[in-house]
């Protein structure tokens, strides 16, 4: 991120009843928390905080974040806890779907996503672009161990913890994605709940259905003058099945 992306805005609190108003703006973060001190230091206010914020021109959003507060609240943050990664925890796979976490997929991910030509939102819909994703090596694991470490900074929760927390978040947002083609069923990966017998699936653990076309409801749907018939959708797909290395 450049440093016009970037920009300090300093805020004074005249009294304990008065709301928190926007004093001066600067480029420069030195100037900006001198500035801050300065009012502090000739009384004219019972607070100041300096609020950093970073624009992404590939949301268009602004991230902020307070780097600096003094008065009633006391806060002082170094350069290395300012630049961290700043994230907000997903207990959901739709959670991965919300503009923050967007946000935070496509800091993590600015490089393999600019290299694969797709957006933050084009990864987690598509199930190409997470295929590829999984298959990229560490790249995953590096932003899931990124996520896991700034989250554990501000909880007790240990980063191992996090980890696994996460890595099972993802798996169930693989679990069941649209397929590229608007036309066809989604991508799924079921885990497997029973055997029979001992031929050469009894070791699979689960299956992933890839590649699908067609397959999707008449776009008519349902109606009274309808009812009771049947209607087939036929389709075509991929199935890999994974089993434990022997």
């Amino acid at each position: 991120m450049t440093e016009r992306d970037i920009h300090f805005e300093v805020f004074c609190r005249p009294d304990s009843k008065g709301a928190w108003a926007l004093h001066d703006v600067s480029s420069v973060r030195e100037k900006a928390l001198a500035m801050a001190a300065d009012l502090m230091r000739a009384a004219k206010t019972i607070g100041v905080k300096v609020v950093k914020e970073s624009y992404d021109a590939e949301t268009g959003d602004y991230l902020s974040r307070t780097i600096f507060e003094d008065g009633h609240t006391n806060l002082k943050l170094d350069q290395a806890q300012e630049d961290a990664v700043p994230v907000l925890p997903c207990f959901k796979p739709e959670d991965l779907y919300s503009q923050h976490a967007r946000a935070t997929l496509t800091r993590l991910l600015r490089d393999y996503l600019a290299r694969q030509k797709i957006t933050a939102t084009e990864l987690i819909h598509r199930a190409d672009c997470l295929d590829k994703l999984e298959a990229s090596g560490t790249t995953l694991q590096h932003a899931v161990q990124k996520v896991a470490v700034a989250q554990a900074s501000s909880s007790e929760t240990p980063v191992q913890q996090l980890i696994k927390a996460l890595n099972d978040l993802m798996g169930k947002a693989v679990a069941r994605v649209d397929s590229p083609d608007a036309n066809s069923i989604p991508w799924l990966l079921v885990t497997v709940i029973g055997h029979s017998g001992d031929g050469i699936l009894s070791r699979v653990t689960s299956i992933q259905r890839i590649q699908t076309h067609g397959g999707q409801a008449p776009a008519d749907g349902c109606n009274a003058a309808k009812a009771g018939a049947e209607t087939k959708s036929s389709y075509t797909a991929e199935y890999v099945f994974y089993a434990p290395g022997k």
